[in-house]
């Protein structure tokens, strides 16, 4: 699979953000890259292999869930670049 132009600068829309035009066919040879890899690993016969569930024989460690002190909230907000007073601001989210 190809990357072009147009996927890159969708992306960076979807992102929020904007490359030049070194940084995009950079970005075009990176990701072209990493799908051909992705390719390769398709390719791979794995018949026979069972999944890999952990990376090593201990499984998951679980801890106790047990309730802490919070951060004060004045304390979490005070370096927010914008808040409500009890909330972070964000901005939104662009859908296309």
């Amino acid at each position: 699979m190809a990357v072009t132009r147009a996927d890159i600068e969708r992306v960076a829309t979807l992102a929020g953000l904007s490359f030049s035009e070194k940084e995009t066919n950079r970005l075009i040879e990176e990701f072209t890259h990493v799908l051909a890899w992705i390719d390769k690993l398709r390719k791979v016969d794995t018949e026979g292999v069972e999944p890999l569930t952990y990376v090593h024989d201990r499984g998951i460690s679980f801890r106790a869930d047990e309730t802490t002190r919070c951060l004060p909230r004045n304390d979490a907000l005070m370096n927010a670049p914008q808040d409500t007073g009890e909330f972070f601001v964000a901005p939104r989210v662009r859908r296309s």
